[in-house]
């Protein structure tokens, strides 16, 4: 597995991203992105391109503040002071939230076996009953919900949260937050 450290805003690009999930532990988060957006001039191809399958690391994370049509909640968790910087992603879909993280670092990590491809031709793990060709699904639906839910997540990523750690699930219904003892 690739891994980047995330040093200039604007190097990732998460609003037109699918992620459902997050993982929450040892004061990091982890999100998977499938379609994660990569700006002109980032460290891994120059391109604005997209990524297959990616995570998304925020590490020492203090505050998460979730803003959307349907809630507004923040979530603390750490007092972390070393916290330097401020990251807004989009997580939770088209029904989801913009979320301004403060946290001490952000990471990309990026499966071996991943594809990157013009932004042009996004990934798309559900189908969003559209008629533009570009959108519609083209990853298999039972593969995109082992990567969401933890049962593909690196063992590299499981000990950077620990164990427990807690999902926050972001679905259509709501945001639940459940404990998971052991990835």
């Amino acid at each position: 597995m690739q891994q980047y450290t995330v040093t200039k805003y604007g190097f990732i690009n998460t609003s037109e991203a699918y992620s459902n999930t997050m993982f929450i532990g040892n004061r990091n988060v982890v999100i998977p992105y499938i379609s994660q957006g990569l700006m002109p001039d980032n460290p891994i191809n120059g391109k604005q391109a997209v990524i297959d399958f990616s995570y998304y690391v925020l590490e020492g994370v203090s505050v998460m503040s979730f803003g959307a049509s349907r809630a507004n909640f923040s979530i603390t968790v750490s007092n972390n002071a070393d916290a330097l910087m401020e990251e807004y992603i989009s997580f939770g879909g088209e029904d989801g939230a913009e979320v301004k993280v403060l946290c001490s670092g952000l990471k990309l990590f990026v499966p071996d076996d991943s594809v990157i491809r013009s932004s042009f031709e996004p990934f798309v793990p559900f189908d969003r009953n559209s008629s533009n060709p570009n959108y519609r699904q083209n990853i298999d639906t039972a593969v995109a919900n082992a990567f969401f839910d933890g049962r593909d997540l690196p063992e590299d990523l499981k000990q950077l949260l620990g164990s427990p750690c807690q999902l926050l699930s972001w679905t259509g219904d709501g945001v639940s937050i459940a404990c998971l003892p052991g990835l």
